[in-house]
């Protein structure tokens, strides 16, 4: 059975419709038909198929739809111009760091309640710990915080013993997410900044 049966109410309108079409530009219906292949290259079966059969398809389903109401009206608005979602692209080098970096922007945010009376700010709590053990250093007058190299063979060890990064939970040396150059790094940096003398040990 053709899908065109039922809409037998339409095609009778079919013609009438080529005929307003040619109307409005005054032009006979069979001259705009003409019109429409040569400048267009729609021939009038075409014409009748692909414009239009849909547009009093659409005009059919639309005369019993109504007016919308006010609550699809706002809708239809909100869905077209309310809030919208911001995405930023991250290009990576490999697969490992594009997943890493994704475990890092989808984890929960870490907020404190504990009331203090000096806040440390750091990009990790290794970090901020290295960063009190400095100033400690720098009031004692000599250093307490370890080397770049104790750094490196803790880390090591703590692989080596089935450790796994906290973020990325990747049995890996890296720390918080991080690589281990970038906490060595940082350890480094913040050692400049203490007196200079043998590592720990006993107050003289």
């Amino acid at each position: 059975m053709s899908s065109r049966k039922p809409m037998s109410s339409i095609r009778s309108a079919s013609s009438s419709t080529t005929t307003l079409s040619a109307s409005s530009f005054s032009v006979p219906r069979a001259k705009w038909l003409e019109l429409i292949e040569k400048e267009r290259g729609i021939s009038p079966k075409q014409y009748a198929d692909d414009i239009l059969w849909p547009m009093l398809s659409l005009r059919a389903l639309a005369r019993g739809a109504g007016e919308p109401t006010e609550a699809e009206l706002r809708a239809a608005f909100e869905k077209q111009y309310g809030p919208a979602v911001k995405a930023r692209i991250i290009v990576s080098h490999t697969r490992a760091e594009a997943e890493s970096l994704r475990t890092r922007a989808l984890a929960p945010s870490i907020t404190s309640v504990v009331k203090v009376r000096h806040l440390v700010v750091a990009g990790t709590s290794n970090w901020g710990a290295w960063g009190v053990v400095a100033e400690l250093s720098r009031l004692a007058g000599r250093p307490l915080l370890h080397s770049a190299e104790d750094e490196r063979r803790m880390v090591e060890a703590c692989v080596a013993a089935g450790a796994v990064d906290g973020i990325t939970r990747q049995r890996a040396a890296t720390v918080d997410g991080l690589p281990l150059a970038a906490h060595v790094g940082m350890l480094e940096l913040l050692r400049l900044f203490i007196p200079p003398g043998p590592t720990g040990g006993p107050t003289p």
